[in-house]
Formats: structure tokens, C-alpha cells, sequence
């Protein structure tokens, strides 16, 4: 095991796109770590994927609770109702909202991107490591998997 991964936990809470005939938002992505919305620990975020609006968040390094807390819900709460259409927040509040604990694996200093030679038995295989991105996997997924492209071309 790698010693400087640790478990980013992660909250959110899921919205119903629909929204009881709101407007669909489906083109921009809202993320602040600025007071008063939301810090490093607490970012705030509206994200619109497939038919729900992901609100959040929480990034809590080294956490293992699998409960969302009262004090995280209110507070995305509160980011959704500043972002959110009425008609999906009365959605969510009519028993249509989903909640979300989840753990991402968060490589200390950077993310773990190289090739390995393994050897079992009499064999040996290369083991491409691409991990640690914590919450940022989709946003530098791509430059990853650029990374380990090169390094497959090299071999």
C-alpha cells in the first residue's frame, strides 16, 4: 500500500433536473472556495450531470463517516437555494433530493502517475499506476491519461 494515499470524503446533495418546469441550466458549473459560500474543506459547487444538479460539497481529508451531518446538510442546503431554480428547491424539499458520502483516493503531495515492472514468476508485467486525484479526477483525468500515453509510447 502507498502510505500517502489517504480517503477524501466527499457530500453532496442530488436535485431533480426536471424542477417541477424550471429552466434547464445545463451549461455552467459553479465552484467557489471564497467565504461566504464556501472554503478549501467546504467548497460550494452546482454541477449539472445527466438528470440531477449535484450540489456540495464537502473535501475532508482523512474522514471515514459515511453519514451526511445535519450542519453539512444545511449547508449545501443553503448553496442550492442560492444557485437553484425555486421550482427545484421545492423539489428537493418535497422529498425528491438524494444525498450523497462518498470516498475518493487523495495522494499526498501529488498524484501517482508512472510504470512499474512487476515480476511474477517467471513472468513480468508492466503496472501503469494513475491514482490519487482525489475530487479532481475528472477536471486532470485527461492530462493523466495523456501522461500515461507518453509513457506507453517510451516502452
Amino acid at each position: 500500500g502507498d502510505r500517502a494515499v489517504l480517503p477524501g470524503r466527499g457530500a453532496t446533495l442530488l436535485y431533480p433536473r426536471d424542477g417541477g418546469g424550471a429552466a434547464e441550466y445545463d451549461d455552467a458549473v459553479v465552484i467557489t472556495e471564497e467565504p461566504p459560500w464556501g472554503t478549501a474543506r467546504d467548497p460550494a459547487y452546482v454541477i449539472p450531470r445527466g438528470d440531477v444538479y449535484v450540489v456540495g460539497g464537502t473535501y475532508h481529508l482523512g474522514e471515514a463517516g459515511t453519514d451526511m451531518t445535519p450542519a453539512e446538510r444545511r449547508r449545501i442546503e443553503r448553496t442550492a437555494s442560492r444557485v437553484l431554480p425555486n421550482e427545484v428547491i421545492a423539489e428537493g424539499a418535497a422529498g425528491r433530493r438524494r444525498s450523497w458520502v462518498g470516498f475518493r483516493p487523495v495522494r499526498e503531495g501529488t498524484v501517482r502517475c508512472e510504470m512499474d515492472t512487476e515480476n511474477y514468476g517467471h513472468e513480468s508485467m508492466r503496472v501503469l499506476h494513475n491514482y490519487g486525484h482525489g475530487g479532481s479526477g475528472w477536471t486532470i483525468g485527461f492530462g493523466s491519461v495523456h501522461d500515461v500515453l507518453q509513457m506507453l509510447e517510451v516502452e
